[in-house]
């Protein structure tokens, strides 16, 4: 259950918890990490996966937390980013205020994920900024020689 919820196969999941869904809803991946099949979906933004865990039939713990660090399905969801995920885990009652291991809650996730990713947006500008003016540099040079020279200049 812990490898289909992990890369979105909802028929295979669904067939899983169809035949016994006691046994698959919230088990676990080891005994060290305590991964459920919906901390797979929700880290992933597998949704669909997710929907189908949270179905009332299938008894899944939304709430459910991990052995290794402590954290819950939203909480890896929001770490990652996947939006349409947490939208769905809220909605089918995941406690926002809960904390791990290290004290931080979704919303402490969501906001690193939020600063890592404005971090690489800005390196990423920063590189097209270097490409740019390497580019420009070498357009000005009519040899290879003078290339090569420019370039040495140039900050990498």
């Amino acid at each position: 259950a812990c490898h289909f919820a992990q890369i979105g196969n909802v028929a295979k999941l669904k067939q899983l918890l169809e035949k016994d869904f006691e046994r698959w809803t919230n088990s676990i991946d080891t005994q060290l990490s305590g991964l459920t099949p919906l901390h797979y979906a929700s880290r992933n933004g597998h949704s669909e996966c997710g929907k189908l865990l949270l179905e009332k039939k299938y008894e899944c713990e939304v709430n459910a937390r991990t052995k290794s660090g402590n954290s819950t399905a939203l909480m890896r969801a929001s770490a990652t980013g996947e939006a349409e995920i947490v939208e769905v885990l809220l909605k089918a009652g995941a406690e926002a205020s809960l904390r791990d291991d290290d004290g931080e809650t979704a919303l402490h996730k969501a906001n690193t994920f939020i600063w890592q990713e404005k971090r690489r947006c800005e390196d990423f500008e920063e590189e097209r900024r270097k490409r740019r003016r390497r580019s420009w540099h070498a357009s000005n040079a009519s040899t290879p020689r003078q290339k090569s020279f420019l370039n040495l200049l140039l900050p990498s």
